[in-house]
């Protein structure tokens, strides 16, 4: 068997790790260390999380592959090192506290989305991560250490925070009516993220002619806000009076934010041919894009080197980008459609990555957008106020500007109709001039899709009823020459006439799909939705199937008795007695006691369903009671007496040292809740033990005075309570002293992974996709008995070793009914009371060879035919029509109980019976009979299969897929009868199971007498 442990693990993080000199650490040599930390090691280099031990008083730190990222250049120094010394920036902030609570009160810590300053790649960088620090307990109860897991959210949180930077701006620039009011808004838009933007300084630009008259006239002397509205009045007169700005020479102060204003200069001359900052508003204002500057570079302006901290953090600015502004770039190679430019510093604790430049160029693109917006509603007001007897020519030029923008701009008539629309706005719509509007809505409607289409409705009433400006996102139809849907951020205003009323409707469209595609992580909430349908699903497949089989053995046992008992009396000489012989009797009894026990099965399910149902509700109650906890252990293994027996299964009660030795007598606890908990994990042990070769059950009692949960003996076997209160004990409850039971239930079963255990304790889980198919259940046992142990101040858990069984255990909290006078203790440490002493076998617990040879068959690896009376040397042609009355049949089902009834029910409809336990099994017992090819003068006879569906090893369906190919390839000599016989009952699995290749299909429960004719006639339809 192959070995996984860190020693032996020859990836480079294993071979790393043994490389370092460990001897001079705090922890010392790996050969001095405790086992507990070789595990914790292990479990570290298997999980794929960014993970590591702290182990000692030091924190020494070991630490996985994942890690190595997350730690930066603080790798390699830090294997081997502790976090105090290595995360020195944020331990005494961060960590310390959470070491702290951890050590003094044993509690593990999880953090999501922690803002932290560490220094991993030569500076001190802004990072968000989610931690967790789970203390790690040794022999003595004392913390001996922490496992660290390490999930970086960086993105995501710079991404939100980004986002919301690119909506202020949009929000605020939106509603600016001209540019004074729009220079006000960019900085509003960055005003709230003072960590990505530290300072923000805003120029406009200005001709040539203003800036001789006014900008070095004691321009100084003005108020910051007349000179940004002289300045925009200069750059809207520029644009209407030659449709386009002038080369931008010389700009004015519009605003900063994050510096002093008397730190920066009013008046800028970009013009001077210099290297540094000169350089790169140039290369910004013509390439359109946003350019970075380096602070520290000797060309740039001292106002821009001020060792100033930001808003945000105590570093010094270290480079900025300079964002043109630019409405329009449509023929346009060296910006001189630029109205401006914003200097913001960037963050000193994050390099300007990909990501950054991104969102930079966005907000670039969402500030131009706005300003073509102001741009187009100021032209246009002051050409109303001023110019109405040149209307078309202004509308011409307003043309002009408008084709050479690269938004899409629009205008419309109250009603809907299109007066407007420039090359942009063609190249997003399939619609042309004149189109009226639908129902009052605009022209392009039909070009919204259907679920964005009643946000265009509300704003458009917003803008026509309450003539209010407005800004709405909306998804287009794919058009001829796109071919795919776009999404567009609309921003329109309503232009109003001299008397008041709606004249127009004028917009712009941003083309914002990149920004859409961030929001498919919604679809992951969808797939949890679905998740959650499909284990409910699931769960009522379950259910339905552990109840139709119990329910079949029921049905069939009844009918057997019924069918034995009257034939008993037809045929009885005497009508008022009746004489059963030695061999019925012996088949009434087993036959109710399997009624009994299968009863019993569809009780639990009930009982756990019913118990969930309550506990959604929070109808469930703790009621105490004056009981005897050991008598409560009894009692439930009592309820399994039979079932045991059965089985053969060893069962033992183990009274632990502890509970003597604090004297407990009675206590006052829940004794249903308790007993429902220990009847679930009895139920599970007996279930996942009876196939093993060695089959005991022990149920250990045990008490203390606190919480087991914090008397660990080593192994963190207790699974965390979920977020409830702790039970508060009333009156009801008297005033004993408070105490804890324990309670262990261990088995020598089949055992369980760690992979497995991780899947307990869960709605609707098992251990694996497996379990249900081989061992059956619901998936609620254990996580009520999660729910009732917590109910009852406790808390459950798990060990467990595939192979050699499992051990769960549970605690509860107690109070003693009286305080109980001094007694002479039995000597019961340590000692076994065998279940089996209260109801031996006929045999003084001793098994005869024929009780073997039972077990045997029932064992699911075990095939044997329970009729041997046929004779192979007088072997007919089975299914014949000279045949038809005798059938020979193989049972294929690995519910020993129901494979057992319907064996016996067939054996008294004078059939000739086989069994198998899984499909496999049937495959190999079908070659050996009169179906195969050249099987010979002494194969078994057949008739036809009835096949379940669920099974272990090989399930139904797949066997009959196999056996139809057989068919095909000619291995078989004629077509092979097969009725399915499954529990599942759903349309959707019986149609299933006939496309598979079952010729019919029976659903659980029937009856043997509707099952014969069935049987008959199917074989029948393919003999003839």
């Amino acid at each position: 068997m192959p070995t996984f442990g860190w020693q032996d693990n020859e990836s480079p993080h294993a071979q790393f790790i043994r490389g370092v000199d460990w001897s001079a650490t705090a922890i010392g040599a790996p050969e001095t260390w405790p086992q507990q930390l070789h595990q914790m090691i292990d479990l570290i280099l298997l999980d794929p999380t960014p993970s590591a031990v702290m182990w000692g008083d030091s924190l020494t730190m070991v630490y996985n592959d994942g890690f190595v990222e997350f730690a930066g250049e603080k790798h390699p120094k830090l294997m081997g090192g502790t976090p105090m010394v290595s995360y020195a920036e944020v331990w005494e902030a961060q960590f310390a506290p959470i070491i702290k609570l951890g050590r003094e009160e044993g509690k593990a810590t999880r953090h999501k989305d922690v803002p932290l300053f560490l220094k991993r790649h030569g500076y001190l960088e802004e990072v968000f991560v989610d931690y967790t620090f789970i203390p790690l307990t040794g022999n003595n109860k004392e913390v001996v250490g922490f496992y660290h897991t390490a999930v970086e959210t960086t993105d995501q949180n710079l991404a939100r925070r980004r986002t919301q930077t690119l909506i202020d701006i949009g929000n605020h620039a939106g509603i600016a009516r001209d540019m004074r009011q729009y220079w006000n808004a960019v900085l509003k838009g960055f005003e709230n993220n003072i960590w990505d933007v530290p300072y923000a300084i805003a120029y406009e630009f200005h001709n040539d002619k203003e800036r001789d008259s006014e900008s070095y006239n004691g321009s100084e002397n003005r108020s910051n806000s007349r000179t940004r509205s002289n300045r925009s009045a200069s750059f809207s007169e520029s644009v209407s009076s030659s449709g386009r700005i002038t080369i931008p020479r010389a700009c004015s102060l519009a605003g900063v934010i994050g510096k002093p204003m008397t730190h920066v200069p009013l008046i800028l001359n970009v013009s001077i041919e210099e290297e540094g900052f000169h350089q790169v508003v140039k290369k910004a204002i013509s390439s359109g894009e946003p350019v970075r500057l380096e602070i520290a570079h000797e060309k740039t302006p001292e106002w821009l080197k001020s060792n100033a901290q930001g808003r945000a953090f105590e570093e010094p600015i270290r480079h900025a980008v300079v964002m043109p502004i630019r409405p329009t770039t449509r023929n346009d190679t060296e910006g001189l459609n630029a109205i401006g430019f914003v200097v913001i510093g960037l963050n000193p604790r994050r390099s300007y990555d990909d990501d950054y430049q991104r969102y930079t160029r966005l907000w670039s693109q969402q500030l131009a957008t706005s300003a073509a917006s102001v741009v187009l509603l100021e032209q246009e007001n002051k050409r109303q106020m001023r110019l109405k007897a040149q209307l078309s020519i202004n509308e011409t030029r307003f043309s002009r500007f408008a084709e050479m923008s690269n938004v899409a701009m629009w205008i419309v008539n109250p009603s809907g109709v299109l007066i407007y629309g420039n090359q942009s706005w063609y190249e997003q719509m399939d619609v042309t001039e004149g189109t009226p509007g639908e129902k009052g809505l605009p022209a392009w409607a039909d070009c919204v899709s259907d679920d964005t289409r009643p946000t265009l409705v509300d704003a458009w009433k917003s803008l026509t009823g309450d003539q209010i400006a407005t800004n709405f996102e909306i998804r287009l139809n794919p058009t001829r020459a796109t071919k795919q849907s776009r999404w567009v951020l609309s921003s329109a205003f309503p232009e109003l006439a001299e008397d008041g009323s709606l004249k127009a409707i004028w917009g712009c469209n941003t083309d914002i799909s990149h920004q859409k595609l961030a929001e498919e992580l919604k679809e992951q909430r969808l797939l949890d939705v679905l998740e959650a349908k499909r284990q409910s699903e699931s769960f009522i497949d379950t259910v339905s199937h552990e109840m139709r089989n119990p329910l079949s053995a029921i049905l069939q046992c009844a009918d057997g008795v019924n069918t034995s008992i009257m034939e008993a009396r037809q045929s009885s000489e005497d009508p008022d007695h009746t004489d059963i012989d030695r061999e019925g009797l012996d088949y009434i009894v087993e036959s109710t006691q399997t009624i009994i026990l299968c009863a019993q099965h569809q009780k639990r399910i009930i009982n756990d369903i019913l118990t969930l149902s309550k506990l959604d509700a929070r109808l469930l109650e703790v009621a105490p009671t004056e009981v005897d906890p050991v008598e409560t252990v009894k009692h439930a293994l009592r309820l399994y007496q039979q079932e045991c027996q059965n089985a053969d299964v060893e069962t033992a009660i183990r009274i632990n040292q502890s509970y003597d030795a604090l004297a407990i007598d009675r206590v006052l606890v829940d004794p249903s809740r308790l007993l429902q908990v220990l009847i679930n994990l009895l139920g599970n042990a007996i279930k996942f033990t009876q196939l093993q070769e060695q089959r005991m059950i022990t149920i250990t009692v045990g008490a203390s005075l606190e919480s087991p949960a914090m008397l660990s003996d080593g192994e963190q076997y207790f699974f965390p309570r979920a977020s409830k209160k702790e039970p508060v004990f009333g009156a009801e409850w008297g005033t004993g002293e408070e105490l804890f039971l324990h309670f262990s239930v261990n088995d020598t079963g089949v055992g369980l992974t760690s992979a497995e255990m991780k899947n307990l304790f869960h709605r609707f889980s098992q251990a694996s996709p497996k379990t249900h198919v081989t061992y059956g259940g619901s998936g609620l046992g254990l996580f009520i008995c999660k729910e009732l142990a917590e109910l009852q101040g406790g808390r459950i858990g798990v060990s467990s070793t595939p192979g050699k069984g499992s051990d769960f255990k549970f605690y509860v909290k107690a109070r003693r009914a009286t305080t109980p006078p001094k007694r002479e203790l039995p000597d019961r440490t340590n000692t076994a009371t065998n279940s089996r002493k209260q109801s031996q076998s006929p045999h003084g617990g001793q098994k005869t060879p024929e009780d073997k040879d039972k077990l045997r068959v029932t064992h699911p690896s075990y095939i044997a035919p329970l009729n041997r009376s046929h004779s192979a040397s007088q072997n007919p042609v089975v299914g014949s029509p000279s045949d038809a009355n005798t059938l020979h049949v193989l049972i294929v089902e690995d519910n020993l109980i129901n494979q057992k009834v319907m064996a016996q029910q067939l054996k008294k409809a004078k059939c000739e019976v086989h069994v198998a336990n899984h499909g496999a099994d049937a495959l190999f017992f079908l070659e050996k009979t009169t179906f195969a090819k050249g099987c010979g003068p002494y194969a078994t006879p057949l008739s036809i299969i009835l096949m379940d569906l669920e099974m272990p090893v090989m399930d139904g369906l797949t066997c009959i897929r196999r056996i139809r190919e057989w068919q095909k390839q000619g291995k078989l000599t004629r077509p092979v009868p097969v009725i399915a016989v499954t529990a599942n009952a759903r349309n959707e699995q019986i149609t299933m199971a006939q496309e598979a290749g079952m010729d019919d299909v029976v659903t659980k429960p029937f009856k043997i007498s509707e099952l014969i004719p069935k049987m008959h006639t199917l074989i029948d339809k393919i003999s003839t």
